[in-house]
């Protein structure tokens, strides 16, 4: 879905709520609950990680990030405010106060192969090859072993 939204890198909370929310961290992105639904058609229940992952897409740059969707108490996040780290913000936005922006959900594979924390990428990336090695290994082992 595609809609134009403001981009913010720091909350604007009162000290009551201060302490029941963590900062705006590199894998994250920060939108209202109801917008989640608005997008997807139905709400997020629960803890379920495999339903978080999102591919934004900016219309005015046109390159994407990968981030996890997360909420935040009551209060804390406003409507049609997109709330993401600074790295984040400079990919999607160049200038002015509002960017449109696509917001696709993705799976967890294309997440972790493109996410901008280059520790998991590069952890996931070298995983899969090793995986294929070593089916490839234990395949060559026992056909050695039969003949």
């Amino acid at each position: 879905m595609e809609r134009t939204f403001k981009i913010k890198t720091r909350f604007e909370y009162s000290d009551e709520s201060r302490t029941a929310f963590e900062p705006i961290g590199c894998e994250n992105v920060y939108l209202t609950g109801t917008l989640y639904q608005e997008l997807f058609g139905r709400t997020l229940k629960g803890t379920d990680r495999r339903k978080r992952f999102l591919k934004i897409t900016s219309k005015q740059t046109g390159r994407s990030v990968y981030r996890l969707f997360r909420g935040a108490p009551g209060g804390v996040l406003n409507e049609g405010i997109l709330y993401i780290d600074s790295d984040g913000k400079g990919v999607l936005q160049e200038s002015g106060d509002e960017c449109e922006l696509s917001i696709r959900k993705c799976t967890p594979p294309g997440f972790y192969w493109n996410t901008s924390n280059s520790a998991t990428r590069t952890s996931f990336r070298l995983g899969l090859p090793s995986l294929v090695l070593a089916i490839v290994s234990l395949a060559l082992t026992l056909l050695f072993e039969l003949f």
